[in-house]
């Protein structure tokens, strides 16, 4: 669960850098473009150029509105993730739970079945000492 909620809040965190991110190099294309349009438009009052004026205005008002409609369906596609995801969340808690009681079992069967081995080695080493002590013995009584 903390893990599924750090990697919630970090995607969370780098959305919102993104955002803002997006929302700095739209100022500083607007900026630009201003001073572009600003220049333009200085030029062109000396040529006495209106209709050239009304088409750059006219451009750059539409630029801003497919600006504004980016950054608004920006929001809107977080609003949907973030709903799917919190309609998710609950049925991958539980994928997560059974998974960490699978993990759980499978090592607590894998302790046990070391410790069984050990102690059948131990007998095992048990049982070799045992057979060579009782032949050394018998061998000695013997000669």
């Amino acid at each position: 669960a903390a893990v599924e909620i750090q990697r919630a809040w970090r995607g969370f965190q780098c959305f919102t850098d993104y955002v803002f991110t997006i929302a700095d190099v739209v100022i500083a294309q607007r900026t630009a473009r201003q001073w572009l349009a600003k220049r333009r438009v200085k030029a062109l009052r000396e040529a006495k150029a209106a209709t050239t004026i009304q088409a750059a205005f006219r451009g750059y008002s539409c630029h801003m509105a497919y600006l504004y409609s980016l950054v608004n369906v920006i929001i809107v596609q977080s609003v949907v993730r973030k709903w799917l995801h919190a309609k998710e969340y609950p049925r991958k808690l539980e994928e997560h739970k059974a998974a960490v009681k699978i993990q759980s079992r499978w090592r607590g069967h894998n302790v046990r079945y070391q410790a069984y081995r050990k102690v059948r080695e131990c007998d095992a080493a048990t049982m070799i000492q045992k057979t060579w002590r009782g032949f050394w013995q018998y061998s000695e009584y013997i000669i």
